[in-house]
């Protein structure tokens, strides 16, 4: 990443940490006016705060200017002409922020007898760096909360495109986006179909759990088609010594499209070294059909859902009573 780059999406941080710092600051310049003995520590501890006050003011302000280039609202310019807006407000108030804060800390070390506050000057000016921040601040945090309702808005619209997509035909790929992942990784939100993890052989000996959208629960244990729009999600753990380990393993899926064909996927943010050769060494896997790393997966679900009695087994299983137990012993 350019050096540029990632100063510009520093801004946020430091703009929190620069507004902290001026609204924290004019308390210490108040306590600082107080003429007599024991003044001085309030002086260090003002202009303290002045000198890191007006560090992250500065660096809020280079930082916000690349923000805003990188984004194209500045265009050709650094500073915004023309009519108010918030951005306009925002740089203004930043600015202003920067000019106080130096006048203040300027103010700060002017020569002041040990008996004497800072002065009336330093705390007006401090007042004037608080009132510029905090107006800044509520309209840039404005911004950002636009921005997220848009970003929000949009993955709405992705999710209704995608659905739409599946619906016009089922040989269209859905792309991998941050919305399928979501749903894969909400899969606690589905129906699950095993009360406990089960060792499945086919998936590498990993420890599994079955979770299937609620409208389908039933037609997944009794064996029947599962209808249009199905989402099924297995997670899975690694296997230690016969047992489930804490190790997570990948999220394995399946969504049921029109004509009751399927489409899998398979999830996992972060593959260890030891376990890079199942995934042709890749540190990560966001796959779905038609990758040809799923050849595999594939080839065992041509027809959508394994078979009911290899997925079934575990619900199948009888628990044992206590007259089974007297009939094994006599």
């Amino acid at each position: 990443m350019h050096l540029l780059d990632w100063m510009a999406g520093q801004h946020i941080k430091v703009v929190v940490f620069a507004l902290a710092t001026g609204l924290i600051l004019p308390y210490a310049l108040i306590a600082a006016q107080r003429p007599g003995r024991g003044i001085k520590p309030w002086w260090t501890t003002s202009r303290f705060l002045s000198w890191v006050g007006i560090s992250g003011a500065v660096f809020a302000l280079i930082t916000g200017e690349l923000l805003a280039k990188k984004q194209g609202l500045l265009g050709s310019d650094w500073v915004l002409r023309g009519s108010w807006s918030d951005l306009k407000i925002h740089q203004y108030f930043g600015g202003g922020a920067v000019f106080f804060g130096i006048l203040c800390l300027r103010a700060a070390y002017q020569p002041r007898k040990e008996h004497q506050g800072l002065g009336m000057y330093a705390l007006v000016m401090g007042l004037f760096w608080a009132v510029s921040a905090g107006t800044a601040g509520h309209y840039g945090f404005k911004m950002a909360r636009i921005n997220n309702a848009g970003r929000q808005t949009k993955t709405q619209a992705n999710l209704e495109n995608e659905q739409s997509a599946i619906q016009a035909t089922d040989d269209s790929p859905v792309p991998t986006n941050n919305v399928r992942i979501f749903r894969i990784l909400d899969y606690a939100s589905l129906v699950p179909i095993h009360s406990a993890p089960v060792r499945s052989a086919a998936h590498n000996n990993r420890w599994i759990r079955v979770w299937v959208s609620s409208n389908a629960a039933e037609a997944y244990t009794s064996g029947n088609p599962l209808p249009y729009g199905t989402l099924v999600v297995m997670n899975s753990v690694e296997d230690r010594w016969g047992l489930p380990s804490y190790d997570i393993g990948p999220l394995y899926s399946l969504e049921v499209l029109p004509n009751g064909k399927s489409r899998i996927g398979m999830y996992w943010s972060y593959v260890p070294e030891s376990k890079r050769n199942e995934f042709n060494g890749a540190k990560s896997v966001s796959w779905v059909e038609p990758n040809p790393n799923l050849a595999g997966c594939a080839e065992c679900h041509a027809d959508g859902m394994a078979p009911f009695k290899s997925r079934s087994r575990a619900l199948q299983r009888k628990p044992k009573t206590e007259s089974d137990g007297e009939d094994q012993q006599t």
